[in-house]
Formats: structure tokens, sequence, C-alpha cells
């Protein structure tokens, strides 16, 4: 006996020729590399995904048993997953191109930084590079290394606010300035704190 509620039903004419449901359904199965009914879910449910030309199901074939345990029968669950994989992908891509334009905004901000202090021009993506070097030897996760790399690259992102003069300036610095271009560390720090990074 076979029963489809509405949805399987358009599935079923969907797929099976008509007036063939009930032998259709159990050949077409094994056509998409799923177990056909007569075996699929004897002991346990068994899922597979059907792609027909433009719309997904997910397919979960359950055995019905009887009270000696014998399956009897099989339950066929088709669920259409189109729109959810089109939504998922779609996430992947927005997430891909977020995930490209933070790292171009780090670069722009670190290039910035740099334009104003030719002295250390490439520092921060040496110190970046060793920085990522030690975490890998460290044995460190990808998304540890990655969040290593971005804050070694903006670490001296504090310098824009120490005057262009004494960052420029060739020779020895005074006292106060040396006080002065030590609290770029602290301006980064406050710069940096209400950003909510990966």
């Amino acid at each position: 006996m076979l029963y489809s509620n509405p949805a399987g039903g358009g599935l079923l004419e969907h797929l099976v020729p008509d007036g063939q449901r009930e032998s259709g359904l159990r050949a077409w199965p094994r056509g998409v590399h799923a177990l056909p009914l007569d075996s699929a879910g004897d002991e346990e449910p068994v899922t597979r995904r059907l792609t027909d030309g433009a719309t997904t199901y997910d397919l979960r074939f359950s055995p019905v048993r009887d009270s000696q345990a014998s399956a009897v029968a099989h339950v066929l669950v088709a669920r259409d997953v189109t729109e959810q994989l089109r939504v998922e992908e779609e996430l992947r891509a927005t997430g891909a191109q977020l995930e490209q334009a933070f790292d171009a905004t780090v670069k722009a901000l670190s290039a910035a930084v740099e334009s104003r202090d030719p002295y250390t021009l490439g520092h921060q993506r040496r110190v970046a590079a060793l920085a990522q070097a030690i975490g890998a030897e460290l044995g460190l996760e990808a998304e540890l290394l990655r969040g290593l790399l971005v804050a070694a690259e903006v670490h001296d992102v504090g310098k824009i606010q120490v005057p262009i003069e004494i960052l420029s300036r060739p020779g020895r610095l005074t006292a106060v300035e040396f006080e002065i271009v030590k609290q770029h560390a602290e301006a980064g720090y406050q710069i940096l704190k209400g950003i909510a990074f990966p």
C-alpha cells in the first residue's frame, strides 16, 4: 500500500511516470544511488540527497516494524531543501565578501600608519609574518593564527596620534618626545577597542 501527502504526491508525480507510482517508487531510489525500498532502512533510517533539475530533496527511508521487530513497511520522507541550500550558498558568498573587505580594511589602515612613519616602512608586515610563524610553530588553530596576523598588522595604529614632526624627524628623540611616542600603544587600544573583530 502506498500513501503520500500532497507534497509527497507532487514529488512522486515529478519523478515517477503516470500509472507507475507503486512500482516506480520502489525503483527510482536505485536510480539516484539510494537503497531500494525493500532493503532501505531495515536496520535504521537511511538518508540520501536527490537533485532533480533545479530542485534538491533530502530523502529519509525509515522502517516500520511489527510486534516481532521485523520491518514490514518503509516510510519515505522527502523534504525540499532547494531554498535552504540557496540561502546557505548566499551566506557563504556574503561571508567571503565581508572577509575580503575586512582584510582590505586592515591592510589600508596599516598602510596609512606606515605612510606617516617612513623609518619603519614594512615593520608591521614583518611583525605579522614573524608572529604568524611563531603561532604556527606553537600549533595554534587557523582562527587564532588569523587573529594574531590581524593584531600584528594593526599593532602600531596608535602612531596616527603621534605628531608627524616626531615620527619623521631624524636623530635622537628628546625625553618628552619619547614619552609621546610610547603613548601610541594606549592610543591604539583606544582606537581599536570598540571594533567587534571576528
